[in-house]
């Protein structure tokens, strides 16, 4: 970010939001929080897909999209092809399907008309490298650029390494529809926080951090999110909000291996771990997590791997 452009998020809340401090008019192509609002969400797993219905929920058009015929048919059917137990999701597909609020496609061209984007692809590593691949995310951006409409809102929530927005997301996105972020073309990162098994409640009540590089973009975010999300959302720039990200999930893997080392080091000892955590975390500001079986799941193994990429790759 440039050094001239002020920091707008430190301003008060309601001088920083305002119309009139901002000079847009409160329609639905600079504010997305009418009632009516056309959305896409780029990829239906188990991100996209309970952003898409609960978004539909609040009264806008929504169409997902999504390279996986099979998941798009079942969408189609009002039915939720996510595994595993998901209170409300496929209730909430199937009720917003009914009333032709949602539908899915396999077209990247469905996006043409909307007024907010968001862009929920897997964002994994290099098994050898461990540097971010970046394919999925890439191909989701070649197809939206050239087709998305001016004074459309981009979001991304996949997560990604600091400096993408930057280095990857921006000149992308400019590059193929040939318009200026800030100005035709607005442009946030809003990472996901959802844990499988209570992804709608999450979705609605957890905090968010909601990174923007200029003022209209974040209101525009702000009045989108303000929808569906109830809890408090925290504006900041795009990097800022890359590295809170990460930083959050490599805070759960030091710790949980934190755990487990002294787990091994008590069990070497003769010592009880468990009785071990219970008396450390009687001191202030202590909260040992209980050892276990080790770090697992989609985002905790990779995530701090995007975290320290930057510095690794100069």
């Amino acid at each position: 970010m440039s050094a001239s452009l002020p920091c707008w998020w430190a301003t008060p809340r309601s001088q920083r939001f305002s119309n009139s401090g901002l000079g847009l008019k409160p329609l639905c192509a600079a504010v997305p929080s009418e009632r009516f609002v056309r959305v896409a969400v780029i990829g239906l797993g188990y991100v996209g897909l309970p952003l898409a219905a609960a978004v539909a929920a609040t009264g806008a058009n929504v169409v997902g999209i999504d390279i996986d015929p099979d998941k798009v048919k079942a969408i189609n059917a009002g039915e939720s092809p996510l595994r595993g137990r998901e209170p409300g999701v496929a209730e909430l597909v199937g009720e917003q399907v009914s009333k032709g609020r949602l539908r899915a496609s396999l077209e990247a061209t469905a996006a043409a008309n909307a007024d907010v984007v968001v862009v929920c692809v897997e964002t994994p590593i290099d098994p050898t490298t461990h540097d971010p691949s970046y394919k999925a995310l890439k191909a989701a951006l070649a197809g939206l650029a050239p087709i998305v409409k001016r004074g459309a809102l981009v979001s991304i929530e996949s997560t990604l390494a600091p400096g993408t927005m930057e280095g990857v997301v921006r000149p992308a996105l400019q590059r193929g529809s040939k318009r200026t972020v800030g100005r035709d073309l607005y442009l946030v990162h809003c990472p996901e926080r959802l844990t499988t098994g209570k992804l709608l409640h999450h979705l609605a009540e957890l905090p968010r951090v909601l990174g923007a590089n200029d003022a209209a973009s974040a209101r525009k975010a702000l009045a989108f999110y303000g929808r569906f999300v109830k809890a408090e959302i925290h504006p900041t720039d795009w990097t800022t909000a890359e590295v809170v990200k990460t930083a959050e999930n490599a805070y759960w893997d030091v710790q949980i291996a934190f755990a487990n080392e002294v787990a091994l080091i008590s069990e070497e000892l003769g010592v009880d771990a468990y009785r071990v955590r219970d008396l450390v975390n009687t001191c202030p500001y202590r909260m040992m997590l209980l050892p276990g079986a080790g770090v697992g799941g989609h985002c905790i193994p990779k995530d701090p791997w995007l975290l320290i990429a930057p510095a690794v790759q100069s």
